[in-house]
């Protein structure tokens, strides 16, 4: 899942990843299978961005999946923030 939030500052976006979390972890689903744990998890990656900045698409794309891979690196059933790498230039074709 990837929620896009528009006008969510990082505070609120980081306590509805949570919320989440919370709301499967109560769910206690059973997930067999995992050699990681045995109720199903969620790992959350999140990326913000001021209102003054401009980012591409892609770059935030980029940025929650790393910050995902690194909420399942460090434990899983978590969440990771990562900023965006700020561009050196905004290129515009036309």
């Amino acid at each position: 899942m990837c929620p896009l939030l528009y006008g969510v500052d990082a505070d609120k976006a980081l306590s509805y990843a949570m919320q989440l979390q919370e709301n499967v972890r109560s769910l206690a689903i059973p997930h067999a299978a995992s050699p990681i744990a045995d109720r199903v998890t969620v790992s959350s990656g999140m990326t913000t961005v001021p209102g003054t900045e401009i980012y591409l698409p892609q770059t935030l794309i980029e940025t929650a999946d790393r910050a995902l891979h690194l909420a399942k690196a460090n434990g899983r059933d978590r969440v990771e923030k990562l900023e965006p790498r700020r561009p050196s230039s905004l290129s515009l074709v036309s």
